[in-house]
C-alpha cells in the first residue's frame, strides 16, 4: 500500500487496522476464488494469481486491484485514501520457489514506488 504510514501515524493504530481490513476485503473481492490473498506484514499484501495464460491477464488483475485499492475508505467519519504499488513476477519463467518470485516482484514494486507510486510493473525476465 502507498501512503498508509501517515494514516497510521496521525489517526492511530485502531484506524490503521480498520484501513488494512478494508483493503484486505477489497483484494479478496477483486480476485478469483482460485487466487490467494495474504497480508505478509505491515502494509504489504501478496496476491498469487493462479491459472493465468498470459502476462496480459496479470496486468488486467493488477489494474482491477488498483481501482479497488484507490477507492476512498471511511473510518470513524473520516475519509482516507491509499494507493498501491504492485510488482508482478511469473512462475516458472522467473523462479520456481516463492522466495525467488517474491524477490523479483519486490524489485518491480520498488521501481513503481521510485517512479511516483500507484501503479504496477512486470518483473524483468
Amino acid at each position: 500500500m502507498d501512503n498508509f504510514k501517515p494514516i497510521n501515524d496521525s489517526s492511530g493504530h485502531k484506524v490503521g487496522d480498520e484501513v488494512l481490513r478494508c483493503i484486505a476485503t477489497r483484494l479478496i473481492a477483486s480476485t478469483r476464488s482460485t487466487d490467494i490473498c495474504a497480508r505478509i506484514g505491515g502494509d504489504e499484501f501478496i496476491v498469487i494469481a493462479t491459472q493465468l495464460d498470459s502476462k496480459e491477464q496479470a496486468e488486467i488483475i493488477a489494474r482491477k486491484l488498483l481501482i479497488s485499492i484507490t477507492q476512498e475508505i471511511e473510518v470513524e467519519h473520516q475519509v482516507y485514501k491509499v494507493g498501491g504499488s504492485i510488482g508482478i513476477s511469473f512462475f516458472p519463467t522467473q523462479g520456481n520457489c516463492i522466495e525467488s518470485l517474491i524477490e523479483k516482484a519486490d524489485k518491480a514494486m520498488y521501481a513503481v514506488k521510485s517512479s511516483g507510486k500507484c501503479g504496477y510493473k512486470l518483473s524483468n525476465p
